[in-house]
């Protein structure tokens, strides 16, 4: 990218912008950045140590099997490291591994400096390392977890697994949960809002569409895991009812909770991964992906169709035959957009001219394993078959195709394809063939004979099988391709060591390929691009580089250079609407992980007013994040406005990026409501009375007062809204705006007091029965946001008082009274159910 001469500060464009993206100090570039390369890299490095290590539990389970009654691992043992094997590589690995990939790449390939929440996404990585390492700790105090990765109950519930494995893993994933939901936000926002000038959704590169569908899908998905794990961990803790027949409980509905979002989970993984094969096929067959929007609504439809697969495994668990035939006619539509893609990928590889990079190879290597994953997918998906094969081998080499040929060989693809543009430096070629053709064999060999033990009856999570029941051959076979699996492996691994080190320099773009990455230096500068490009089609390094602009894109000649500053953009057309200055490094994400892992590991040994502090600590360490927004001045915005030369660019206010963000929040919010809503209907619906055990219905009384509390607080903190949105092109009344957020404040204290004193005479506990459990849980979960809206109004007043309301530092009050008219209609919804809905009303 040719750099223009001087910035208006004076300086090179190039020394100004690092000066103000790159911190000197490495102890800064450690524990402070927000760099997204620099955090991209630490996800995938990070996610692959933990791929390496469930490589390794896996080939010790493989060990185990590779002969009948072999005593390498008993069965105690080799039920932990099964559990920790299917954790670390659906957890730690194989999601996070896509995150990180996604957040070095994104903001290149959308033509901007940075995601939209920088501090937010160095929160979540610091949040997804704590969370490993504390479930690896498991092994050091002898408590793993043994109850599988999807921790079915009641094998998991105290009166099955004591000691404290099992909490390890429900606070992990508790834990681990905040870091990807933190993600998925920043990617949606990041991908509607922070596209390049001109980049409309019809000219986004389709990995910006799989990785958008996978954000969505995360923020639908996960709460239904976090609200079946927080509920197991309950009735591990406190003695709740939520999966326990003898007290009313449901063991059934931890299947439907974790199934919603487990098979959506399998379309998480795959959907940004269709997108790096889209990439790969089109930089190396040199030829746009044919069907581009068919590909496209393909992604957007396997998102959705995705939702209605979760009974998908439960075909043998009873369920009526008339759902049972809807989710099986489900299954075999996903399979039409599956298609699409492969269809697509062939027909462009056909017309194209294909560069047989390691790249390549292995996004060919993910079609011929997907497409076997499919194939067994739809003979899973026949309910008779189901029957057949359900907890066997097939099942085993069903997943494996769909999970490692499906997501594996495309992070692979993907790596060495932006290797390159990350460090600089090209692989050594004949490494990459070796390792594709060893992994690929290997794969193959390992899994494909799964599928016949599976037909001849092994059962899954065996640790051992006795002689002559045909198995020794398949296992014996089975065992042999893991050897050449993890050969090839190695030979990756040294292979980008020795490149990383001698390989030859890459240049900026060695594959010629047609997305804007390609356009910045390799590896990148801190600030990305020194002029933020402008698109005008959807391979802008191929279409836009046209002889009038001498061959280079189109771009925003101001190199807006007075701060960290990036230009946003209409969700639809990407037309520039906002400027904004993104944060500086901070250690605040940093101290604010560590003060959640202090509460986790005090709530692991009971130690509860340490996991107080630690959130307590969390709290205030968000406030100090929160209380300023950085945001160029008024005058810097109509200089801006003055250069670019395009419509409408104004300060960001109200429709800010945080309001965005907590859009997205509210979102996955109300999943949660919702899933813990349907939970209350499933339960009562088994149950032969409600409420159980003769409890008295609620009285209404006092439900009806805190009603009439959240629907005042509530008008009060659109009064305190519309001081601010009134007020466009002045500052606020600040005397009416106070007046709104106290008023606000004190009916919301007034209702927690209120709900505080129905708990508190209640004749009944969360421990009593199912009942007594989810009348608790629903009520509780609604105060504790309550409690959250209140802390965040009492911030917001503070911040009346502190921080100035000009134009880019108010959009706190809009975003709070977001967040709290959520939390009213969520009360309105608990009432009808939890209190009026007992009475028949």
């Amino acid at each position: 990218e040719p750099e223009m001469t001087a910035s208006p500060h004076g300086q090179p464009v190039s020394e100004r912008l690092s000066s103000l993206w790159e911190r000197p100090r490495v102890i800064d570039h450690i524990f402070a950045t927000v760099d997204h390369k620099r955090l991209g890299v630490r996800y995938m490095v990070t996610a692959f140590v933990f791929f390496l290590v469930g490589g390794t539990l896996a080939g010790m389970m493989r060990t185990q099997l590779a002969v009948p009654e072999n005593q390498f691992l008993g069965p105690e043992s080799y039920n932990r490291i099964f559990t920790m094997h299917g954790t670390t590589m659906i957890f730690y690995f194989a999601t996070p591994m896509l995150t990180g990939i996604a957040t070095y790449i994104l903001p290149l390939m959308l033509g901007t400096r940075d995601l939209a929440f920088p501090r937010l996404n160095a929160f979540a990585y610091w949040v997804f390392l704590f969370s490993g390492l504390f479930i690896y700790t498991s092994f050091l105090v002898d408590e793993v977890p043994d109850g599988g990765w999807f921790a079915y109950v009641p094998l998991t519930g105290p009166n099955y697994s004591q000691g404290l494995g099992m909490d390890f893993w429900t606070l992990a994933i508790l834990f681990l949960g905040i870091s990807t939901t933190a993600a998925a936000i920043n990617f949606v926002v990041t991908i509607l809002r922070m596209r390049a000038p001109g980049m409309a959704v019809q000219r986004m590169p389709l990995f910006l569409w799989g990785v958008l569908d996978m954000a969505f899908t995360i923020l639908i998905a996960l709460p239904s895991l976090t609200l079946a794990t927080l509920l197991l961990a309950l009735d591990r803790t406190f003695g709740t009812h939520f999966y326990d027949p003898a007290g009313g409980g449901n063991p059934l509905l931890w299947q439907h909770l974790f199934w919603i979002w487990g098979h959506p989970e399998v379309y998480i993984l795959l959907l940004p991964s269709l997108g790096i094969i889209s990439t790969v096929v089109t930089a190396h067959a040199r030829r746009e992906v044919v069907m581009y929007p068919l590909v496209a609504v393909a992604s957007v439809a396997i998102g959705i169709l995705a939702f209605g697969l979760w009974v998908h495994h439960m075909f043998s668990t009873g369920l009526d035959l008339l759902p049972i035939s809807f989710f099986s006619a489900a299954s075999f539509t996903i399979a039409i957009p599956s298609g699409i893609s492969i269809f697509a990928w062939v027909t462009t590889i056909y017309g194209g001219r294909v560069r047989f990079s390691p790249a390549f190879m292995f996004a060919l290597g993910f079609i011929v394993t997907f497409v076997i994953g499919g194939v067994s997918g739809v003979m899973v998906a026949m309910v008779p078959f189901d029957w057949q094969v359900h907890d066997s081998y097939f099942v085993v080499a069903h997943f494996h195709y769909v999970l490692v040929g499906g997501v594996v060989f495309p992070v692979f693809a993907g790596l060495y394809h932006w290797f390159p543009k990350i460090t600089g430096r090209m692989t050594v070629p004949t490494l990459g063939h070796g390792a594709f053709w060893l992994i690929f064999l290997g794969f193959n060999i390992t899994f494909f004979p799964q599928h016949i033990l599976g037909l001849l009856g092994m059962p899954r999570r065996v640790y051992t099988y006795a002689e002559g029941l045909g198995w020794d051959t398949y296992n014996a076979i089975s065992t042999a391709g893991y050897v050449v699996l993890g050969l090839g492996i190695i030979v990756m691994v040294f292979d980008f060591l020795w490149s990383m080190q001698r390989g030859e320099e890459a240049g900026d773009d060695p594959w010629e390929a047609d997305s804007l990455e390609w356009a910045t230096p390799s590896p990148p500068e801190p600030y990305n691009f020194a002029h933020l490009p402008i698109v005008h089609s959807r391979t802008p390094m191929w279409l836009d580089r046209t002889p009038e602009r001498g061959g280079q894109l189109d771009r925003i000649e101001d190199p807006m250079d007075d701060g960290r500053e990036v230009v946003t953009t209409s969700v639809l057309d990407a037309a520039p609407d906002a400027v904004l200055r993104v944060p500086e490094p901070s250690y605040v994400p940093l101290f604010a992980a560590l003060a959640l892992t202090v509460a986790v590991v005090a709530m692991l040994v009971e130690v509860y007013p340490v996991s107080v502090a630690g959130i307590v600590g969390l709290g205030a360490l968000l406030a100090v994040w929160l209380w300023r927004s950085p945001a160029p001045a008024p005058e810097r915005v109509n200089q801006i406005r003055d250069r670019v030369h395009l419509p409408d660019v104004r300060i960001a206010g109200p429709h800010s990026l945080g309001r965005w963000g907590m859009i997205f929040f509210i979102v996955t919010e109300a999943v949660l409501f919702g899933s813990l809503i349907s939970s209350y209907f499933l339960v009562r619906g088994s149950a032969d009375e409600w409420p159980l055990g003769g409890i008295a219905e609620p009285e209404l009384i006092l439900p009806a007062i805190l009603t009439a509390l959240i629907v005042l607080s509530s008008a009060s903190m659109f009064w305190a809204q519309r001081q601010v949105e009134g007020s466009a092109d002045r500052n606020p009344p600040l005397g009416m705006l106070r007046l709104a957020l106290v008023v606000s404040l004190a009916l919301g204290i007034a209702f927690l007091s209120l709900q505080a004193y129905e708990f508190h005479r209640s004749e009944f506990g969360p421990s009593t029965n199912a009942y007594g459990s989810l009348f608790f849980m629903i009520t509780g979960t609604h105060a504790a946001h309550m409690g959250v809206g209140v802390l965040l109004i009492g911030w917001t007043l503070l911040r009346t008082w502190f921080v100035s309301h000009e134009p880019g530092q108010r959009s706190d009050v809009p975003n709070v009274a977001l967040y709290w008219h959520f939390v009213g209609v969520v009360w309105l919804v608990i009432l009808s159910v939890v209190y009026l809905g007992v009475r028949g009303l």
